[in-house]
């Protein structure tokens, strides 16, 4: 081979590589969440305080949590993947959830008992200085992930039909926000009302529930 045909191909060699380290740094993003009321106050305590490292230029893959906004940087990431991954191995029973903390750095761990938060924090930065400049604030929740879960779950098809419900979601770890766009729930004149249907379904789920009035329209827009 000529060496005219060896550095042409070397060329297109360096260029596939380059492609495919362009392809490699792509990411995907979990939209914002938010709820329809504001959540009862939780306790929290930031155990460490974080420097201002460069933000990264990629966006990996997170975990399943809330707030996306605006771009974290890369130790933050991978932290709350590795955090994500151990709660749910070895802190099902009272891992509450873990989401960004804003404005650009830092992370939200909520838990039923901040001891188990504190062990699963640790161990998880063991081996990994980069994320011991991250900070981690903790909340401590009523209802774990799993209860809250289920309490969504056991909204039966009846309950929907009967009470005109439109959004069944989490509130924060302390309740189970219920909407519903039966009229007579609307406004003051409807806060009896409201108050009497959680109590019937706080007794059928097993955790608190709050009622909220709410058209289709709000409850799919947020």
């Amino acid at each position: 081979m000529s060496r005219q045909s060896r550095w042409a191909r070397q060329r297109v060699v360096t260029a596939a590589i380059a492609v495919s380290v362009l392809i490699a740094g792509c990411g995907s993003q979990i939209a914002p969440g938010g709820d329809s009321t504001s959540p009862p106050a939780s306790q929290s305590v930031t155990i460490s305080t974080p420097s201002a490292p460069k933000p990264s230029v990629s966006t990996p893959k997170t975990p399943t949590t809330q707030l996306l906004t605006p771009t974290f940087d890369q130790a933050t990431y991978d932290l709350i993947r590795a955090l994500d991954v151990a709660a749910h191995a070895r802190y099902v029973n009272t891992f509450g959830s873990l989401s960004f903390a804003p404005p650009h750095h830092g992370v939200i761990l909520a838990m039923t008992d901040l001891a188990n938060a504190r062990a699963l924090i640790s161990s998880t930065r063991a081996g990994h200085p980069q994320w011991s400049r991250v900070a981690v604030t903790l909340v401590k929740v009523t209802y774990t992930e799993a209860q809250l879960q289920a309490a969504q779950n056991a909204v039966s098809p009846t309950y929907w039909k009967k009470y005109e419900l439109v959004s069944v979601g989490s509130g924060a770890g302390d309740y189970v926000d219920v909407g519903s766009s039966d009229p007579s729930l609307k406004g003051p004149g409807g806060r009896v009302g409201r108050e009497r249907l959680a109590s019937i379904l706080t007794r059928a789920v097993g955790v608190r529930v709050i009622v909220t009035y709410s058209l289709p329209a709000q409850a799919a827009n947020g």
